[in-house]
């Protein structure tokens, strides 16, 4: 029996292993799809419903990220030590349980009348805890990925991230007519019933990493840098430049990120369904346009995608400004332009995640993915911490002038600064993948109307006449 016979033999159990990990992991998502649709993206009006002010709504949104980001510079260590499986588990478990204390929270405020501050500051720790240990794992996460995807991993998480959006959107419509429903009795059943299905979700998706094969990982302390040593090289590399780029460009997004609910629920007073119809919109685009920018990526690069979602984005909350000037005309008209610009949003930020996740992938060995995406994750969310916590502050301030709430003072700041990052910052970026073509938009136009000419549709349907 020769050896190569023996090592192809190998290879194709370890590629089967590795391809029911692939499967596992897609149950995974779904599973934990429930946790997000019933549980993370209705954190923000649970907040409000508990008299949570605009500086407490910027820390909750912003504080759990960097918390857990900070937990990552020890999770990545402990890879030395422990398997990757023992570190996720150790992170997801106590993130299902700690669904049970948002619950709990709400009992404090709802039930035994303690007081906004007192129950805001609590749900702002638990939630901390919650996500905190989900980010302190995800660099261990992505390490494990990468072994389990050794190619095609466009394709693979394009299709991942699709059963994960449709459940994940099913769940967003559930939570949304359950809230709305127990809006005119009594609100917090409705919001103890999803965040009970989000700890349900959570469980489910930790048996999954039981089950989920994890393929053998040394990792040499050789590969390890410090984040000192990684800040004096980026700017001196492709990766560096990269990383720099999404710390500042995730400051001017977070500025008013977490506000756009606020501005809903509170300025606009749309109901919960309502609430949920806009948001829906962002995620539907998300799930249609994700495999379009996949495509699109594979053809001329993530840093095309990267460049033109970058400079789209400044637009949402210039066009949500705009909005303030729709809603004395008519509610239903402003519903109807927000869902369009939500559209617009996801149709951005499908490119925008898919590809900077890509970019990772693409410019980063397996032995250097954990720290990388440690170090990635420090700057992207200190730039968000920073920019919520100053919009935070300007959001409390009391002032108008003329119709510009605080609120919508943050948003239009955003915009410019999110404007300022893209012109700057995204000329220094550089593509990482080889054979690929450049991306012009005005030769790109000239080939797509060539192809659609009358010449052309006429010279085609004459050849299909003849050869048929």
């Amino acid at each position: 029996m020769s050896l190569n016979f023996i090592s192809n033999k190998l290879e194709t159990k370890l590629e089967e292993k590795r391809k029911n990990g692939r499967k596992t992991s897609i149950k995974e998502g779904c599973a934990n799809s429930l946790s997000v649709g019933f549980g993370v993206n209705y954190v923000s009006p649970y907040a409000i419903s508990m008299g949570a002010n605009n500086a407490q709504i910027g820390i909750l949104s912003s504080l759990p990220n960097l918390i857990g980001t900070f937990g990552e510079l020890y999770t990545v260590k402990e890879m030395w030590r422990y398997k990757r499986r023992s570190i996720v588990i150790a992170g997801i478990l106590p993130q299902a349980i700690l669904w049970l204390f948002m619950i709990l929270v709400g009992v404090l405020y709802f039930v035994l009348g303690v007081n906004s501050t007192i129950s805001s500051m609590l749900l702002i720790l638990i939630y901390t805890l919650l996500i905190g240990v989900d980010v302190a794992v995800t660099p261990v996460w992505t390490s494990w990925m990468k072994d389990l995807v050794i190619k095609d991993q466009g394709k693979y998480f394009g299709k991942r991230n699709e059963y994960v959006g449709i459940i994940t959107l099913v769940c967003l419509l559930c939570a949304g007519f359950i809230l709305d429903y127990f809006k005119h009795t009594y609100i917090f059943i409705g919001f103890a019933i999803i965040f009970f299905f989000a700890f349900i979700g959570r469980s489910i998706s930790t048996y999954y990493f039981t089950k989920q094969y994890e393929p053998y990982l040394k990792v040499d302390k050789e590969y390890y840098f410090t984040f000192g040593k990684f800040i004096k090289n980026a700017p001196k590399n492709n990766f560096g430049k990269f990383v720099i780029f999404g710390g500042i460009f995730q400051f001017a997004v977070s500025i008013a990120s977490p506000f756009f609910a606020v501005y809903i629920l509170k300025q606009l007073n749309f109901s919960y369904i309502w609430y949920t119809l806009i948001i829906v919109a962002n995620l539907v685009c998300r799930l249609v346009f994700m495999p379009i920018w996949g495509k699109f990526a594979d053809k001329y690069g993530n840093i095309s995608v990267i460049t033109i979602t970058a400079k789209l984005i400044p637009l949402i909350p210039a066009l949500y400004f705009i909005s303030i000037f729709l809603f004395p005309i008519s509610a239903i008209l402003t519903l109807c332009y927000l869902i369009f610009v939500e559209a617009l949003s996801g149709i951005c930020w499908a490119g925008f995640d898919l590809c900077t996740s890509d970019y990772i992938y693409d410019a980063v060995s397996r032995e250097k993915m954990a720290l990388c995406v440690t170090y990635y994750n420090l700057i992207g969310n200190s730039g968000i911490f920073i920019g919520t916590v100053i919009g935070g502050i300007l959001a409390t301030l009391s002032y108008t002038f003329g119709i510009i709430t605080p609120v919508l003072g943050v948003i239009l700041l955003s915009a410019t600064l999110r404007f300022l990052s893209a012109y700057f910052f995204l000329p220094q970026l550089g593509e990482v993948r080889k054979n690929i073509k450049q991306f012009k938009l005005d030769l790109e136009l000239k080939q797509e109307l060539k192809i659609i000419s009358p010449k052309n549709i006429l010279e085609h349907l004459h050849f299909k006449i003849k050869h048929n």
